[in-house]
């Protein structure tokens, strides 16, 4: 590793980036910002819902962080609970395969496998990993030994907490920097649309379709609902 390589890995930026891409897999990632986005201009609407624009526009910012920070915690929690599930599951499995080992066991296996990289594989390779799995002493008893959440678990609860309370900064700075309502309203709802055809151009990216199609879309949908959000004061 070069020094340069270093110093970028040690800054800031380069910290956060390594912490996202640990614990938060770029699919997660992409879809929270979009969820995040989607809150703000939104709840935003509020400004367009009562008299006096001027004086509701510090609670329409409190409702915009409310919304997203407890959303945040909501969906962080809820999605870290489903893997904590999961890895249950898959733990009652494999000790199934070491305890019993009838077909239905292996077939179940054989499910679990389908839902990694060995979906790749042919019937009788995931046939010879569910041999090597089966091989092993059983540890404890997943059936009855509680589970909690791990260190891992909770850093991506924080991860997609900060996702969301971070995306409510860029798209209500014009309602705290722009004197005329009517202006900042349309340059929020401008940098919001942005980041929609930003993230639709990361979608297509990682799905090999056209960039601009999906940014010109995901930025259209969104300044479309964005303005009719506001103009019926959602």
């Amino acid at each position: 590793m070069s020094s340069d390589d270093h110093a970028v890995n040690t800054s800031p930026a380069g910290r956060i980036g390594d912490f996202y891409r640990k614990y938060l897999p770029i699919g997660d990632r992409i879809g929270e910002m979009f969820y995040a986005t989607w809150m703000v201009v939104v709840s935003l609407g509020i400004i367009n819902s009562v008299e006096g624009q001027e004086e509701v526009i510090p609670l329409a910012i409190a409702i915009a962080f409310g919304v997203n920070i407890i959303w945040g915690i909501i969906d962080g929690t809820s999605v870290m609970l489903t893997g904590v599930i999961d890895r249950a599951r898959r733990d009652q499995i494999l000790f199934d395969l070491r305890t019993v080992g009838d077909p239905q066991t292996r077939q179940e296996a054989k499910g679990a496998l389908d839902d990694t990289i060995a979906s790749a594989l042919s019937d009788e390779e995931k046939e010879r990993i569910i041999d090597l799995l089966a091989e092993g002493e059983p540890q404890g008893n997943p059936y009855i030994d509680p589970y909690h959440p791990s260190r891992e678990d909770w850093y991506y609860v924080l991860g997609i907490l900060a996702i969301d309370t971070f995306f409510v900064i860029p798209i209500i700075v014009p309602l705290l920097m722009v004197p005329d309502i009517a202006d900042a309203i349309l340059l929020s709802r401008m940098i919001a649309t942005l980041i929609f055809a930003a993230l639709g151009t990361a979608y297509a990216k990682r799905l090999n379709r056209s960039r601009l199609l999906a940014a010109l879309f995901l930025g259209t949908l969104g300044f479309s609902v964005f303005s009719i959000s506001y103009v019926l004061g959602w």
